[in-house]
Parts: structure tokens; sequence; C-alpha cells
């Protein structure tokens, strides 16, 4: 702009002077007054011509200086106002870091809390088996200071269903999740069962290892045995009950079935009398007795069952007749010594079935049935005897028990008759009497 103003000033200036040169020309050739006048008119329109340019110089250039204060200032309150948005904008984000960083520190806390009074172990081991984290309560309990591999805790016997678990889980890769029961050696010198979940978490670089959540189940374990036991042993004596003698039967067959064995079945003599007489809790301490007798008769590897009310069973494991023979004088000879109870001595005899065989897979039971039939021929033939099985026992049993079906029959159908034979005095001849047959 100012350019321009420069150039149109140029031009009025010389134009002023080319109408000079032209009226100096024309005062020679007319009237002096008359150029004088053009002279001064000229010269005031010049003079009123470089006023106004100098005017609009004076307001352009006073306007272009107002304009670039305006945009300085605007610049200037721009400039402010970013300075002002980032600083808050930064002090906005240190509150959310700060917010973020408290919450984090807060759950390390709360995780640290719990993990340190969890009641379950939580152990971190590495592909060498070597523990890189264990809970304070765990190392603790289970004396992990100086045990840098978790295969030293663990039972002799429980080493290889724990290794399988192991490769099962870094086999499977990532994620891979097994679980297995165990036991592992407490600081006091107890084992305790423990269920452990094994988590494969190796590509993990936070944890970088399979991670072993382990729960003590030993009490659980425990009333499972005791429950266990309860289901197979008689509450009064403490010995095996029938269904404990049947399975020991079993796997005695399953270990050979073509072995003999034999079954030793007693019942006592007058128990009822014993009972009657001094109570049940006598008898009780009798039957007790008994039990421990029995079981000091035979080996640590024979069964000793009581399997009814004062009825005991013995089996004896690859024991032919013979030896079987010798085990029933010895329980004959240590039953005949008295019971004393409360200063009382009671007599103890027992009646005993001796049967040998093999047992049957389908019916494993059978050589059970056989001693018991045979101590049933034995408390016949008189109290304190035994009786050997023999086949022709069964068809007597057989013969015995369909007579009694058939008298059953006839008198609940009226079909029994009665006869009567004459008593003859023979030196007279007469009827004296009757007599039924």
């Amino acid at each position: 702009m100012a350019l321009l103003l420069q150039t149109r000033q140029r031009q009025a200036c010389a134009a002023a002077i080319a109408r000079i040169g032209e009226e100096e020309s024309c005062a020679k050739c007319g009237n002096s007054a008359a150029l004088e006048d053009e002279l001064n008119a000229g010269l005031s329109a010049v003079a009123s011509q470089l006023q106004t340019l100098d005017a609009l110089i004076t307001s352009d250039v006073s306007s272009r200086e107002q304009g670039r204060n305006v945009t300085e200032l605007v610049s200037a309150i721009a400039i402010v106002v970013a300075v002002v948005v980032g600083f808050l904008a930064a002090l906005w984000l240190v509150r959310m870091l700060r917010e973020q960083q408290e919450a984090v520190r807060r759950r390390e806390r709360r995780f640290a809390a719990l993990v340190e009074h969890a009641n379950d172990g939580i152990v971190v081991v590495d592909a060498s088996t070597a523990i890189t984290f264990v809970t304070p309560a765990f190392r603790e309990e289970f004396a992990l200071d100086g045990t840098p591999n978790l295969n030293e805790l663990i039972h002799a016997d429980d080493q290889e269903q724990t290794l399988k678990a192991w490769r099962r889980v870094l086999s499977g890769g990532p994620g891979t999740v097994s679980e297995i029961e165990t036991r592992l050696h407490r600081r006091d010198g107890q084992w305790r069962h423990v269920w452990t979940k094994l988590t494969n978490r190796l590509d993990d670089p936070a944890v970088d290892g399979v991670v072993l959540n382990v729960t003590d189940v030993s009490e659980r374990h425990e009333f499972e045995s005791k429950l266990t036991y309860q289901a197979l042993h008689d509450s009064l004596t403490g010995l095996p009950n029938r269904e404990l003698l049947r399975r020991r039967m079993e796997h005695a067959m399953g270990k050979s079935a073509a072995a003999t064995h034999t079954v030793v079945y007693l019942d006592c003599d007058d128990f009822k009398r014993i009972n009657d007489t001094f109570g049940h809790a006598a008898g009780d301490r009798f039957l007790t007795e008994v039990g421990v007798r029995l079981t000091g008769c035979v080996r640590p590897e024979d069964t000793v069952a009581r399997v009814g009310g004062d009825e005991f069973a013995m089996l004896l494991e690859h024991t032919d007749a013979a030896a079987a023979l010798v085990v029933t004088e010895r329980i004959i000879g240590a039953l005949r010594v008295p019971v004393v109870i409360e200063g009382t001595e009671l007599l103890s005899s027992a009646s005993i079935g001796v049967a040998s065989g093999h047992l049957s897979p389908a019916h494993p039971e059978t050589l059970i049935a056989d001693a018991d039939l045979a101590m049933y021929f034995a408390k016949r033939a008189g109290k304190g005897g035994y009786c050997v099985f023999a086949d022709r026992m069964r068809s007597e049993l057989v013969d015995r028990l369909s007579l009694g079906e058939d008298l059953r029959k006839a008198i609940d159908s009226d079909k029994l008759t009665v006869a009567y034979q004459p008593i003859i005095e023979l030196r007279t001849g007469i009827i004296v009497g009757a007599e039924g047959q």
C-alpha cells in the first residue's frame, strides 16, 4: 500500500512540473497575468493532492499498525489459553495417574494380605521344578526355607502320579490344568494329604511357571477313612465285619484263584445265658475277649471277623483242611480258659465249622456258607466241638428243610392223621390201651 501511494505522489509531482513547463511556454506567447493565475491554481491543486496522499499514507500506516497489534494480541491470547489448557490437562493427567497408582497399590496390598493369610497354599514352580514363589503360611507349615525343589516334600509312593500330572500340564501348553491328591511332608514330621491343582502359566512373563493351588484335605481324608473303617469293622470288637471279610476273600482269590483257603466259622455256646444272667454289658465284654483270643490264634495275614451277634468267621489264606484243624484245636484250647468279668469267671466254649477249598469267582461267600453249615452239625453233635464240612451235609440239610416244609404244609391243610396201635396183655390177650405211631 505504501509503495502505491509513493508512486501516485511521484506521478502528481511530474504532472505539476509538466504543467508549469507548458505554462512557461505559453507565457512567452500570451498574457503573463493569466499565466500566473493558472500557475497558482495548478500549484494549489498539487498541494491539495499531496495533502490527500499524505493523509492516505498516514491512515494506511495507522491501520496496518493497528492490525498488527490486534494480530499480536490474538496470538498472545491464544498462547496464554493454550498454556492454561495444557497446564490444566497436565494437572488432570497427573491426578488420574496418581489415582491409578493408588488403586494399583491398594490392589497389591489387598492381594498381599489375602496371600499372606490364605489357608490354601500357592506355590509357583518353574520348568525345572524349582520353587520360585510360595505363600508365607505354606512356607512356614511345610518348612520350605531350605527346600529348593518341591519333589523333596512329596511322599515316595506319590512321586509317580505327581510326575505324570506334571508332564501332562507341561505337554498340554499354556492354561492346561490337572488335579491330583498327594502327601507332603510337614515341618513337624507328619505327612499331610493335600489336593493340588496345577495350572500352566509358563507363557505369562509375570508368573513364568506352573501355579500350584494346594489345599490341605487331611481332615477330610481322616474323616473318610474313619467312615470307611466304621463301615467295614465291628463297632464293639473292632474286628472286620462280614463285608470286609468278603473283600478279603475276593482279594485272596485275585492273588491266586487255584490256591486252597479255609474258613473257620464259630458260634459261642450258651451266650444267651451270659447275657440274661450278667447283662448285656458283660456280654459285650465277653465277646470282645473272645475276639482278642481268636486273633491271637491265627497269623497276622489271616482275617478274624465278627459276622453276627455271637458268631465269628476266620479266613485262613493258603491253608488246607489239615493245617486248619491245627488252628481249630488251638482256638478250642484258648476258649477253655474262663473269661473273668468283674471278678466272675465265665466258662466259654464254641461250636466250630471248618470248610476248605477254592474260592468261587461267582460266589465267593460259598465257603462261608459251607463253614456255617458245618458249625450247625457240630452244635448238633454237642457243644465245644468242631466239624469239617462234607458234601453230604448239604443233602441232609436239604432233606431236613424239605421235611419241615412238608410238615408245615400238612398242618396248614389239615392233612395230618394219627394212627394208633393197641397195647395187648399177652397173658390174657385183652387190649389194655393204645399208642400213637
